[in-house]
């Protein structure tokens, strides 16, 4: 039976599951709420919002009491216990460039749906994600330099026995200026703007008004902070997914969680889908593909219909990478596009069998035409400097005039020659179907075109 929705949809572009604003679910945050009774005082009070996931929304807020700004993760009241074990954090915490975010510290919130998590986290800058699709493109000598930075951060945790488990573009950030810390409020919301808010109904009298927040609140593009408030730094977030890895594993550290991977189907790799198995190589090939999202601004592989695992292989094995190893070949699947072997797949008893490799790949959608279909920036070699008001990290597409894949434009050079033979090859060697031979962190970072970002 499908329960009725107890909200309106949104109409905002990027905004939370409305529906998870009910007993378990989120808590309702409004602009200007306080936080964290301190005696007389409040020690936080939201300012913006940055984000959300399945289990959490995130706020921007000013610290009153000490100074600076943060971002206080807010937890749905279900997830009892959240981020990583203290053994994993211990291993985060050690990095002696403190690339990896962890929280700062943690305190409980009371309101109409539960009791929820809030996890204090410092502020860091935009995704790579977010800074690779329109309108926004990554610099190519960011790409290499950002690039060197994640494979340096892969390796740090693979050579401690840990794998990220969800090593994609939407976890790698900015790292921001000190200098945003002194910023007045004023000063921070003329560069992120004004908070874009809209009322939420719900569609009947007896949901609860106080169970869900007045209004959804569109996140802040961080991307306007600026080259004045945003560095070259990489940090990496969110380790949810983080598991250990070899024959003994640390106490209290999660073992691997097979089928259960939480990487996004379009970065998951094949080993996963089909036989659960999660290790290093599966953060390799994650790696690869937001290799690739980087450099070129769009998925290297699809999520095409309803987001179904048997299309994505389809993608992988007929078109992009080619046909894969016999073991392969067929695999039988349920109605949702799951492989029967996992158990994602349910108990629909209702199997066909896809097979793969029967055709030769398609030359206009194979690797090598993804890697040489590469467009750049509308910038000649001996034109001007960057301007003051421009990012050496990104720049801005206009939307109405992006290039089609593959196709050369007047204004729209293609990745160099050379680079593309370089980065085809690494990509290559982190897309191999047999993780023996997938490339290793640490051999990724030997490889010309990472090497190339060294500064």
């Amino acid at each position: 039976m499908v329960s009725q929705s107890r909200y309106m949809p949104s109409n905002l572009e990027h905004v939370e599951d409305l529906e998870k604003y009910r007993r378990g679910g989120f808590h309702p945050v409004h602009l200007g709420d306080k936080l964290e009774k301190v005696g007389a005082k409040h020690r936080y009070e939201v300012i913006h919002k940055l984000g959300y996931g399945g289990f959490s929304t995130v706020w921007l807020a000013h610290n009153l009491i000490e100074g600076g700004y943060f971002a206080l993760k807010i937890v749905c009241a279900s997830e009892s216990s959240y981020g990583p074990p203290p053994p994993v954090k211990a291993v985060l915490d050690s990095h002696p460039g403190k690339i990896f975010v962890t929280e700062l510290r943690r305190f409980v919130i009371l309101g109409p749906n539960g009791s929820h998590i809030c996890q204090v986290l410092p502020l860091t800058g935009p995704s790579l994600l977010s800074l690779s699709r329109v309108p926004y493109r990554l610099r190519p000598a960011a790409c290499k330099n950002l690039g060197r930075q994640a494979a340096q951060a892969l390796a740090f945790l693979h050579k401690r026995g840990l794998c990220h488990g969800d090593f994609t573009a939407a976890n790698l950030v900015l790292a921001v200026s000190p200098a945003l810390h002194r910023l007045s409020r004023q000063q921070i919301l003329q560069l992120l703007g004004t908070p874009v808010q809209e009322l939420v109904h719900p569609t009947g009298p007896k949901t609860t008004s106080a169970s869900s927040p007045k209004y959804a609140v569109e996140p802040a593009d961080l991307s306007k902070l600026g080259s004045s408030h945003l560095t070259d730094h990489l940090m990496v977030i969110d380790f949810d997914q983080t598991f250990g890895f070899g024959k003994t594993l640390p106490s209290g550290v999660p073992p691997s969680p097979g089928f259960h991977l939480g990487t996004p189907l379009a970065s998951l790799a094949p080993e996963v889908i089909i036989e659960g198995a999660a290790g290093p190589g599966s953060d390799i090939w994650a790696l690869g593909c937001t290799l690739f999202r980087m450099r070129a601004g769009i998925q290297l592989f699809t999520e095409w219909h309803n987001n179904m695992a048997s299309n994505v292989l389809g993608d992988i094995f007929d078109t992009v990478l080619g046909a894969p190893p016999s073991k392969w070949r067929k695999i039988p699947f349920r109605k949702n596009g799951w492989p029967a072997a996992s158990p994602r797949s349910g108990t629909d008893k209702a199997i066909d069998t896809c097979e793969f490799g029967q055709e030769e790949p398609y030359p206009d959608e194979d690797l090598r035409a993804k890697v040489y279909g590469i467009w750049d920036e509308n910038r000649s070699k001996t034109g001007p400097a960057l301007k003051a008001a421009e990012s050496p990290i990104f720049w801005t597409v206009d939307p109405n005039v992006v290039p089609h894949w593959g196709n050369v434009r007047d204004g729209f050079p293609h990745i160099p020659p050379a680079e593309a033979s370089q980065f085809l090859d690494l990509l290559r060697r982190m897309l191999d179907y047999d993780t023996k031979r997938r490339i290793t962190a640490d051999e990724a970072l030997k490889h010309p075109w990472l090497a190339g970002g060294k500064k």
